[in-house]
């Protein structure tokens, strides 16, 4: 099959569409979490809620992986990063 100029584009904007809606996934589940581990957070009435904020997108991270279509959340993972970030912090 010869590759021509509206192909390329099709396929470029595929990508880009793909990229997009991959991107508003990953935010969406990333506010679904804080927002859940803040009401938690909250309804223990813990002193350290707003630190939840603060540390969340560092523990979101290294706990969130994605690949192709494979989205994975590890909450034990979250909740130790987020404990040992909070624990450091008071700490200082």
């Amino acid at each position: 099959m010869k590759w021509n100029k509206e192909a390329v584009v099709i396929v470029g904007i595929i990508f880009f569409v793909s990229y997009i809606y991959n991107l508003e996934s990953d935010s969406k589940m990333s506010h679904q979490i804080e927002t859940q581990q803040l009401n938690t957070c909250r309804a223990r009435k813990q002193d350290h809620c707003d630190l939840i904020e603060l540390f969340h997108n560092t523990c979101f991270k290294t706990s969130y992986r994605s690949y192709m279509r494979a989205k994975h959340f590890y909450t034990k993972e979250y909740e130790d990063c987020l404990q040992k970030k909070i624990d450091a912090f008071l700490k200082e």
